[in-house]
């Protein structure tokens, strides 16, 4: 082996190594929709997956009995509890409130960022694009202090589990005269 290719391989592997260090203990990614499509992931497929929030996320509630604060750390891990074309819902907690995301189709990445349903109209909104920063849950505002942003990261190895499970085409040769 040449000293050329000696140094190459030292470096590549100090690279790897410096790599998998800097990694958190779980590998994760963004889940958007066209990856969604293309995989075709089912109900059942998204409810296997584990998902965390990107980014911390606070909110306030003015009750009478004073205020109600609600901390979702970043990475939070979730489950996907129900599921349509264009959004998902999300349980951080047992018993807790399921979350939507929508898809931000007018972002760069098709991305399912947090939103709320708002009380008499239809449908999820994004809480980064609503002029005021409100989460609704059972007709209560909270103040979304910080996290309007948040959006679902996704477990890269399940995720990359699923899409082995898919059957691949073999091809087909032609017949040889």
């Amino acid at each position: 082996m040449s000293l050329c290719r000696t140094v190459v391989w030292i470096i590549t592997a100090l690279c790897l190594l410096l790599v998998s260090c800097a990694t958190p203990s779980y590998h994760e990614m963004f889940l958007n929709q066209a990856y969604r499509q293309s995989l075709s992931l089912e109900d059942q497929e998204l409810k296997s997956l584990q998902f965390f929030i990107s980014t911390n996320v606070y909110v306030q509630y003015d009750s009478p009995e004073g205020k109600k604060t609600i901390l979702l750390p970043e990475q939070t891990p979730g489950v996907v509890t129900s599921s349509g074309p264009d959004w998902l819902k999300v349980s951080f907690r047992e018993g807790g409130v399921d979350i939507p995301f929508i898809v931000d189709q007018r972002a760069e990445y098709d991305l399912y960022y947090i939103a709320t349903e708002i009380p008499g109209k239809t449908g999820f909104h994004m809480l980064k694009e609503l002029p005021e920063k409100t989460f609704y849950h059972e007709g209560k505002p909270y103040r979304v202090i910080h996290g309007e942003k948040a959006h679902l990261l996704v477990d890269e190895k399940g995720l990359k589990a699923l899409a082995e499970k898919r059957i691949a085409t073999k091809g087909r040769r032609a017949k040889s005269k």
